[in-house]
């Protein structure tokens, strides 16, 4: 009897945390038209405030292959696999003044914050952000201004 009251003590303790958070939902994607959006994490940037400024240097972190398929206009290929050579084209086009801009493929996809991360700690750039959403998030808005 003594260890069926200290089960039901338990329960009873470990209950309302546990309905609290099974009723709260998280969501750090978008979900859909007339969902709000996650807050943006550190570094990250929105497609339409990106698309705002007025010098962006875009950064494509995907594979070559999928780089040559399509890509933002103007993007210069950013690799984790071919870092040293992508570097200089990266280079050829940067300026000081020129915020840049690193995507991938999608939400899920996590080259551009390391590809951004290491243009930062590596090379020492500092206006460096990636896009929510990434290529994905391209596609589905277009290139209006």
């Amino acid at each position: 009897m003594k260890a069926l009251r200290q089960a039901l003590l338990i329960l009873l303790l470990a209950l309302p945390p546990a309905a609290v958070v099974g009723f709260i939902q998280i969501d750090t994607k978008q979900t859909g038209p007339g969902t709000p959006a996650a807050p943006l994490a550190q570094d990250e940037i929105d497609l339409a405030t990106a698309k705002s400024w007025d010098s962006v240097l875009w950064v494509d972190a995907r594979a070559r292959a999928q780089f040559d398929e399509a890509h933002i206009p103007g993007a210069v290929p950013l690799s984790e696999e071919e870092w040293d050579d992508d570097l200089v084209a990266l280079f050829d086009q940067w300026k000081p003044d020129r915020k840049v801009v690193v995507y991938c493929d999608s939400a899920a996809c996590d080259k551009s914050r390391q590809v951004a991360a290491r243009l930062r700690s590596e090379v020492g750039l500092e206006n460096v952000h990636w896009l929510r959403g990434g290529w994905d998030a391209w596609k589905k808005e277009g290139p209006q201004p």
